[in-house]
């Protein structure tokens, strides 16, 4: 028993530190900026792949492969610290951070492959045995490093003028410059110290799993539970969060359900943002997104003008003729399906991104929720898809009323990261409990019928999923229009000026949340029937990012934006459908250059050039009278 739960414990202390490792590159960024880089995981995998070549390709020993790792890190970060730092929001700099994830991955993909390497350990021998525990020499290294790490930034951080510049930025970036501090210098050699931790982390890590792009995605979210559970605020905090989450995770899976331990990260992530969002030994901290309005979002005044009756009509003609166009192309038409079913999703989203004012990472597991109640409901209990789908939209605005639930005292970062944890959570959840969902082999859900007719090919399912849409976004346009609507909108412009004219935050939060996951359910319902396989593969985390980026991209708050958007996210898959990097680099790219140009979205190009060509037509009729 007392050998069992040593290794335990030991083996903890060795992922914890992985964890906390992590954890520190992002927290310095944040403590500097009062931003959270999402591309830290994807930037460390990046180094490490440069040092795999360097061992591999050049044949030069570890340790000089491991500083020209480091080299590479430092660099890295000073690069992606000029890229973003045009940004000044909060939300652009989540979203340009996203869109730098999805370019380094798409290069990793292309100059390495997808498949997973081996990474030799930094140290190799027998193990050490004490007690009746093992401990490795290499996890025995990686707990070393990581206190060498945490007590060497203290040191740094309290008697360096480097350090204690930093620190005066963190506080006070206007006071810092008044007195004499460069506060872009600080900023460079934070995102400095940044890069190299997380190089020194990817080179931790891959020896633990395997080298491939993704192998960094689970430890940044257990970086982000490590970083919340600690404190942002507090780098002992952090160290001290990442071993904890270790140690119980491990314990968790040891003496309950290795199922669980999957999971447990995101339900401990809830439950300490929910109690004590600054963690342990952290500072109590402003939320991020309580006073500021993420960028191409709807103006609430009404100056943008909606489309006109005339406008509606066309769009719903062309809809109506589009598949008799291409009645003998099903490929066209499942592609139009795609579109259709994603932008029911996307209009929901946009409740809570573009009206709510907040991020949500994690609606591809609201898409999986009502994809597997639909399949279930007919496959296992018979029930008629005329009944399926509107339980499945049901059932999963119940999960969403829950999630909501948390949205009461969260905001900005904090509920990002929530929802970061939900969406690595559900699928994982579908994965173990295979005597339901039937795990990693998905179900098989029946083509759909409503009495006698039966939607059993690509054109007679545009037409259901057509009339879906049409009543999705007439009860939206309904919803925003009303009390309600104007509520959510108010409290995104203002939450203090909102809650003084008696708008009650919890309540409104929680219906956002809720409309947007029943929107949500009923397309993952059609997407099951659609596609005829579902599997939790289908609802990752970068499902989420794509169903935000559709909304970022095109425009939140602007339908005709969000279509722009979901065109562009789906028709580039189904072109490039055999290159995946080039798919994920167009995405990134499209993203980035949207972010720090239009950060309206594409949507706000139509009323940029009208008001260029306005104010060229003022100036010429000046110019003739």
């Amino acid at each position: 028993m007392f050998v069992t739960l040593g290794q335990l414990i030991v083996s903890g202390l060795a992922s914890g530190s992985l964890y906390a490792l992590v954890a520190l590159g992002i927290v310095i960024v944040y403590k500097a900026s009062n931003r959270v880089n999402f591309a830290y995981g994807q930037m460390a995998m990046l180094s490490t792949f440069f040092a795999y070549s360097l061992l591999t390709r050049f044949k030069l020993p570890y340790a000089a492969a491991f500083l020209g790792a480091l080299v590479f890190s430092a660099l890295l970060g000073v690069i992606v610290r000029n890229i973003v730092r045009p940004v000044k929001s909060e939300s652009g700099f989540i979203m340009a951070t996203l869109a730098i994830y999805m370019i380094i991955t798409a290069l990793a993909g292309w100059i390495w492959g997808w498949d997973a390497f081996p990474f030799p350990d930094m140290l190799s021998g027998e193990p050490l045995s004490v007690l009746g525990v093992v401990i490795s020499q290499n996890n025995l290294l990686i707990f070393i490093i990581t206190i060498t790490l945490m007590m060497l930034m203290y040191l740094f951080f309290k008697y360096t003028m480097t350090g204690i510049a930093m620190r005066a930025v963190s506080q006070n970036p206007v006071a810092s410059r008044l007195m004499g501090i460069s506060v872009d210098k600080v900023f460079t050699i934070t995102w400095i110290i940044s890069g190299v931790l997380g190089g020194i982390a990817g080179l931790l890590v891959a020896p633990t799993t395997f080298l491939e792009p993704n192998m960094m995605a689970i430890f940044l979210f257990k970086a982000f539970t490590a970083a919340v559970l600690g404190g942002f605020t507090s780098y002992p905090g952090v160290v001290i969060g990442g071993l904890s989450l270790g140690v119980l995770e491990n314990l968790v899976g040891g003496y309950l359900s290795n199922e669980l331990k999957s999971t447990f990260a995101f339900i401990l992530l809830v439950v300490v943002l929910c109690i004590r969002p600054e963690g342990l030994l952290g500072n109590r901290v402003r939320m991020l997104g309580k006073s500021s309005v993420p960028e191409g979002t709807v103006e609430s005044n009404g100056n943008r003008a909606g489309w006109t009756t005339l406008q509606k009509l066309v769009v719903l003609g062309l809809a109506l003729i589009l598949p008799f166009l291409f009645r003998q192309n099903s490929y066209v038409l499942y592609f139009a399906n795609l579109i259709g079913i994603y932008m029911i999703l996307a209009v929901g989203l946009d409740i809570i991104v573009g009206y709510l004012g907040q991020f949500s990472l994690g609606h591809a597991s609201f898409l999986a929720i009502g994809a597997y109640t639909s399949a279930l409901l007919m496959l296992k209990w018979g029930i008629p898809f005329w009944l399926a789908m509107p339980a499945a939209g049901f059932i999963t605005c119940l999960v969403g009323f829950f999630l909501g639930l948390s949205a009461i005292r969260l905001s900005g970062l904090y509920l990002a990261i929530a929802t970061f944890g939900f969406g690595a959570a559900v699928p994982q959840i579908l994965l173990k409990w295979d005597g339901l969902t039937n795990g990693a082999m998905g179900l098989k859900p029946p083509h759909p019928t409503i009495g006698l007719f039966a939607f059993d090919n690509e054109f007679k399912f545009y037409f259901l999923v057509l009339v879906v849409l049409i009543i999705t976004i007439m009860v939206t346009s309904n919803i925003l229009h009303s009390k309600t609507g104007r509520a959510i909108i108010a409290l995104r412009d203002s939450e203090a000026g909102a809650e003084a004219m008696g708008i009650r935050l919890s309540k409104y939060r929680v219906m956002a949340f809720v409309i947007s996951a029943f929107f949500a359910g009923i397309a993952g319902s059609l997407y099951a029937h659609m596609v005829g396989f579902i599997s939790p593969s289908d609802f990752n985390d970068w499902t989420s990012l794509i169903f935000l980026c559709m909304l970022l991209l095109g425009g939140a708050g602007n339908i005709a934006g969000v279509l722009a958007g979901v065109i562009f996210m789906t028709a580039v898959p189904l072109i490039v459908s055999d290159n995946k990097s080039l798919t994920m680099l167009l995405f990134g790219t499209a993203l980035l250059f949207v972010t720090l140009f239009f950060p309206g979205g594409l949507a706000s190009i139509y009323d940029q050039v009208g008001n260029i060509l306005h104010k060229i037509k003022i100036k010429r009729s000046k110019v003739t009278f």
